[in-house]
């Protein structure tokens, strides 16, 4: 696979879903307000909006319940099952799987499968969830569920009438009971068989769309970040990046200057820099600075590190655990007396969240700044997009392109300096204040109490 870059967002409201641009962006307003129902009243609800297969409006309920309880792990566990279908419908009306990927040849399909198990295998941050038993079975439940979908059976089965897909459903589950799956090469050889005699009994002409489920099934299974990308899917994430993260640079009263990130990507370090030099240059003079953090889903993690460096003179500033050796590291930093030693205060919110976070955690844990909102996210994990290398084309430059799509994969969970876990806890703000626009006159106050202060030489 060909390495593209480290990223460490996105998903929504409370799951980041909605921020990875997967639901509607109405959703996310939704998605952190106190329920006025209570939590067995939206359990009913989102029950029966999955009965239904309403898995959007689900997905909803499910987000509003975990967003008060944090630990309800029914609630975690729906999540992502709904994600499953939602990603699962998706790929059936998605042009750019249509237009490359479900023109690959049977072998082609097969080998990418292959690609995708390899790397899961291989990187995954957790070694039981990838053992080639649980990806194959995975793959087979997305393969059986798929059956069902409209849009697929509009496509690739038309003329097959219902009683023959339930007959089929049952044949294989009894089937796939008494399989015993221990390699990769195994679970090639049964998917093989099984798109084979998906097309004797479905009449399924392009058995590259049986694989494809399989792949699916294989990522989707993983955690709510962890994902196959669609050729045009992984375009989008590649445009995601060129966006500037750094905006709103101003000043909220005489000596309070304010800046938002709304994301981290390569370039955040010099906006950064960029943003305070012109803060400074003002006539006023800068003596505290607002750093905006609600909202940002993450992003590049390297990023995130250097922009703490810049607050930072020395010390731990995350430490990450993953399976790769250069996941398995501690982060420090060497900056010295070439630190920006303004007065911080920062605000942060449910949607803070990975990348985020550990400047968030870095922030607290050294006690360089007020922390103002509400907990973080927690999705203490980092991703890597990676691009198939599976039948791949060239580009006139001879460059390759998207032509399978890639994968979206969890590779390490990060530490704060105190070595607290972020992912599921999220970190906690020195001052709690939900109401979003009183966050702002929180930090304000807080900033406030600096600005009467001579700013340091």
């Amino acid at each position: 696979m060909t390495v593209r870059r480290i990223r460490s967002w996105p998903l929504s409201g409370l799951c980041l879903i909605i921020l990875m641009g997967f639901l509607p962006a109405s959703a996310h307003s939704q998605s952190f307000a106190t329920p006025t129902l209570s939590i067995d009243v939206l359990e009913t609800r989102a029950t029966e909006f999955e009965k239904n297969g309403k898995w959007n409006d689900a997905l909803q309920v499910w987000c509003k319940i975990y967003g008060v309880d944090r630990q309800h792990q029914e609630a975690n566990k729906h999540i992502q099952i709904c994600l499953r279908r939602i990603f699962q419908g998706q790929r059936q009306v998605d042009q750019s799987l249509r237009e490359k990927v479900l023109s690959l040849s049977h072998s082609q399909a097969l080998a990418l499968y292959s690609e995708v198990l390899t790397t899961l295998h291989s990187a995954y941050v957790d070694k039981v969830k990838v053992m080639p038993s649980r990806l194959f079975q995975q793959g087979a439940e997305e393969f059986l569920l798929v059956l069902s979908d409209p849009n697929f059976r509009k496509q690739h089965m038309p003329d097959v009438r219902d009683k023959e897909i339930r007959d089929f459903q049952n044949r294989m589950r009894e089937f796939l009971a008494v399989q015993t799956i221990d390699t990769i090469p195994a679970a090639l050889l049964l998917v093989k068989q099984i798109a084979a005699t998906a097309k004797r009994d479905l009449r399924i002409q392009r058995t590259c769309v049986v694989v494809l489920e399989f792949i699916g099934g294989a990522c989707n299974s993983l955690d709510e970040y962890t994902t196959y990308l669609s050729p045009a899917e992984l375009a989008s994430e590649a445009r995601a990046e060129m966006e500037a993260s750094v905006v709103s640079t101003g000043f909220l009263k005489e000596g309070v200057g304010y800046f938002k990130i709304t994301h981290f990507r390569d370039t955040t370090p010099e906006e950064v820099d960029s943003a305070i030099a012109a803060l400074k240059m003002a006539p006023q003079g800068l003596k505290v600075l607002i750093m905006d953090l609600r909202g940002n889903p993450g992003g590049l993690f390297s990023a995130a590190v250097q922009v703490v460096e810049r607050f930072i003179p020395e010390g731990v500033i995350v430490s990450t655990q993953g399976r790769l050796d250069e996941f398995n590291k501690i982060h420090q930093s060497a900056a010295r007396m070439n630190v920006i030693e303004i007065p911080l205060v920062v605000l942060v919110d449910g949607v803070t969240a990975s990348a985020a976070e550990v400047l968030a955690g870095a922030f607290r844990d050294h006690q360089r700044a007020t922390l103002v909102g509400a907990s973080t996210y927690g999705k203490g994990s980092i991703q890597r997009i990676l691009q198939f290398q599976t039948a791949e084309e060239l580009d006139e430059m001879g460059k390759p392109k998207p032509r399978t799509g890639g994968i979206r994969i969890t590779l390490a969970r990060f530490y704060s300096p105190n070595g607290q876990a972020i992912n599921g806890a999220g970190v906690n703000p020195h001052l709690v204040e939900q109401d979003k626009v009183r966050q702002l006159e929180v930090a304000l106050e807080q900033a406030s109490r600096f600005v009467s202060v001579p700013p340091p030489r």
